[in-house]
């Protein structure tokens, strides 16, 4: 039999879906179909039952930064959200013994692997419904989300990730390792590395005052929000983390940033936010200094993932040094005029 790390996509889904099935049997649900909806990372399966519920299947992949406290933590949050009347989010499933996640293991996949349930969320990604009325609505769900966290108040169990740094998630950074270098130029390599520096700076900045502070999303962007008959939904919360919702926002944005219609966009989405609470940039491009940080986050994920090479995405460093070069003559060198 091939090792696991040897098979296609598919053959990797295969197993999984036998994993799936073992771990749907510490849920009180009567399952008549079990189908893969992505294998991307985590192995993720709908469910239909006898009774007609359809519910998310999750099977956290190994060694992604996401321990069994943070999944645990996770669900905590979303149950607390769910039971918000003006957010739409999915509802967490407990197992049969009262726990939010079960653990899972079996001969032909490595390692034992998290399992969480949701309940089903119906619509479209927010991706193919872009426009700047939708984007209104994004700004709205956004600020309103921000505002429900500020009442959350964690049992002394809850452990989660802090975006305190340019790089908040577990993996190493690797960025600037000696190995790194050949694939800069030494101009880049300079200029990446003071880049990372000053957006270092500026989060910091943020972290002397606490009170501003909260549970976030994490990873906000238009491919984790449901659209179904004009209402969104946020999904996929498995990157919450605490953190100043500036920050949250520059994730959320980052995606469209260099599209034709960016501004029109960020303008609604601005214009929706400030409908539920005061937009939280303290100078005009504060975002664009905090999109910087999801950037080189994605940067140093190329590296570090075993699975990845920077060779897959030739464009990837010549477009960051882009973004920072825009960023440094749009909005540092204003501050410097200041």
């Amino acid at each position: 039999m091939k090792h696991y790390n040897q098979l296609t996509l598919k053959g990797k889904a295969r197993r999984l879906r036998k994993m799936a099935i073992k771990a749907l049997q510490d849920f009180d649900l009567d399952a008549k179909a079990v189908r893969l909806v992505s294998n991307e990372q985590n192995g993720i399966f709908r469910v239909d039952t006898h009774d007609k519920q359809k519910f998310i299947l999750r099977i956290c992949i190994p060694d992604a930064g996401h321990s069994l406290d943070h999944i645990n933590s996770e669900m905590m949050f979303l149950n607390y959200l769910s039971q918000q009347t003006l957010l739409s989010t999915p509802i967490p499933i407990k197992t049969k013994l009262g726990k939010w996640v079960t653990t899972v293991a079996t001969d032909d996949v490595p390692q034992p692997r998290h399992c969480v349930v949701f309940s089903w969320v119906n619509g479209v990604d927010l991706a193919e419904r872009r426009s700047p009325a939708t984007w209104e609505k994004f700004g709205a769900l956004s600020a309103t989300l921000h505002k429900v966290a500020e009442n959350y108040t964690p049992p002394k169990d809850f452990h989660i990730l802090t975006y305190d740094n340019v790089f908040p998630f577990n993996e190493d950074c690797v960025l600037f390792d000696a190995a790194k270098k050949q694939h800069f130029s030494a101009e880049e390599f300079s200029v990446i590395q003071g880049a990372v520096n000053r957006v270092e700076t500026e989060i910091c900045d943020l972290y002397r005052e606490a009170s501003g502070l909260r549970i976030t999303h994490g990873d906000l962007h238009q491919w984790n929000v449901r659209i179904a008959r004009g209402k969104l939904s946020p999904i996929d919360f498995e990157d919450i983390m605490w953190a100043y919702p500036i920050q949250d926002i520059a994730t959320t944005l980052y995606y469209n940033r260099f599209e034709e219609n960016y501004d029109a966009l960020f303008s609604s989405f601005k214009s929706g936010y400030s409908s539920i609470t005061e937009f939280p940039e303290q100078y005009k491009g504060e975002v664009e200094t905090h999109m910087l940080a999801r950037r080189f986050n994605l940067l140093n994920y190329i590296f570090s993932a075993e699975e990845l090479d920077i060779t897959q995405f030739p464009n990837f460093i010549p477009l960051t040094m882009q973004r920072i070069n825009w960023v440094q003559e749009n909005v540092w060198s204003k501050q410097k005029e200041l």
